[in-house]
């Protein structure tokens, strides 16, 4: 399994728990996510601004009942979602492919 150097993946309980089940545990170095994961900086990135900017315009959630609020919450990824262009995942990993 290959993780990130978030802090929570160094944890030596959880790498034992994993070790236990027989995967081997591989922490990237900080620092290298844009070359290893380039979704995560390309396109999960700018997803969640849109996504947590979605939830700011939308208020208080409290006030809504839980079927509005899972209608809400599937609206909201559905127009993020619609902002990532087909361009935009591809110039993602471009960026890294052609990395000299």
């Amino acid at each position: 399994m290959i993780l990130d150097s978030f802090s929570v993946h160094q944890n030596s309980q959880i790498r034992a728990t994993i070790a236990n089940m027989g995967v081997e545990v591989i922490i990237i170095p900080g620092g290298l996510t844009g070359m290893v994961q380039p979704l995560d900086v390309g396109v999960n990135a700018p997803f969640k601004h849109w996504l947590a900017e979605s939830a700011i315009e939308d208020g208080d959630s409290a006030l809504y009942t839980a079927s509005e609020t899972r209608h809400a919450t599937a609206c909201s990824i559905s127009q993020a979602w619609d902002r990532i262009s087909i361009e935009t995942i591809l110039n993602s990993f471009n960026r890294i492919l052609f990395v000299t």
